[in-house]
């Protein structure tokens, strides 16, 4: 799949397909932020073993100009990221000619390398990840959350830092922050915020925070911020991952209450809390329940 822009304010106006943002399955496209200017959007490939994404402009946004009429998701590089096992972590950029994305690997331009992104970056040795659905930055500390739904098809030989959990039910979240809270920075460090399941499942971990206090949570899906910058997180698959109806949780992100995760919402059993959002005033929430 592709990311197309629309311009809401143009009804009669085309869409876009933005080729620059790659070729994959694409679950969402979400704004980041960057003192330069430049227009950063983060996307996960919601498939077991495949790959965190981000676009960075080249040119910075206008805010007198139109924004499709700029040009800014035509010109800029898809990265993809490498978690190292010591917290650190890099962004590759997917880059017709540079490293190993050449002719002699299969790759004749850099429209074929955005056409196969995913063997692009499997080529790079990016990290190979459980399920990356919705990454989204805080607006309050400016770290991304990344929601891991789950990969049951990782094995004990698979795990790594990143994805720590063989037969990984029940999913997990992780905190990156970018160099200089820079969403177009090519380096971040990283952490295991949540690992999702029972409370009483010694596996689980919700930032350190007591697990007696906690709501259970599976299968993360999407992701949102409140003005406090706390983490809201909606899933999809918790009844086969823990045997509850699916939900939206809310997590503090700092402070002496910093995983201290509780249930807000139940969605009705057998359907899918897909997503949710706030009005610019906080009063009011709406939660869309898929199926």
């Amino acid at each position: 799949g592709w990311v197309v822009e629309i311009d809401p304010y143009e009804p009669a106006s085309t869409p876009v397909k933005r080729t620059a943002l790659g070729r994959f399955r694409h679950e969402g496209a979400t704004f980041g932020y960057s003192p330069s200017g430049r227009v950063v959007f983060y996307s996960g490939d919601d498939a077991r073993f495949e790959y965190v994404y981000k676009y960075v402009s080249d040119g910075a946004y206008d805010p007198n100009m139109r924004g499709m009429s700029q040009g800014l998701l035509d010109n800029g590089v898809l990265y993809v990221a490498q978690f190292n096992d010591d917290g650190s972590g890099v962004w590759l950029p997917l880059m017709y000619g540079e490293g190993p994305l050449t002719e002699e690997n299969g790759f004749t331009s850099q429209g074929d390398v955005m056409i196969k992104t995913r063997l692009a970056a499997d080529v790079l040795g990016a990290t190979k990840m459980d399920r990356p659905e919705d990454i989204q930055q805080n607006p309050v500390n400016h770290k991304a959350y990344i929601a891991l739904t789950n990969n049951t098809a990782r094995t004990e030989d698979d795990v790594d830092a990143a994805n720590p959990r063989a037969n990984n039910r029940a999913g997990h979240i992780i905190e990156l922050t970018e160099d200089g809270d820079d969403a177009a920075a090519t380096m971040f460090t990283w952490d295991i915020f949540i690992l999702c399941g029972l409370p009483d499942d010694p596996s689980t971990y919700f930032a350190g925070y007591p697990k007696d206090s906690v709501s259970p949570i599976g299968a993360p899906d999407n992701v949102n911020f409140d003005a406090a910058g706390n983490l809201w997180i909606s899933t999809d698959g918790q009844p086969s991952a823990i045997g509850f109806a699916d939900a939206l949780h809310c997590v503090p992100t700092a402070g002496s209450q910093r995983g201290n995760l509780q249930q807000f919402f139940s969605v009705v059993a057998g359907s899918e809390c897909a997503s949710f959002d706030f009005t610019h005033s906080y009063h009011n929430l709406l939660i869309a329940v898929q199926h």
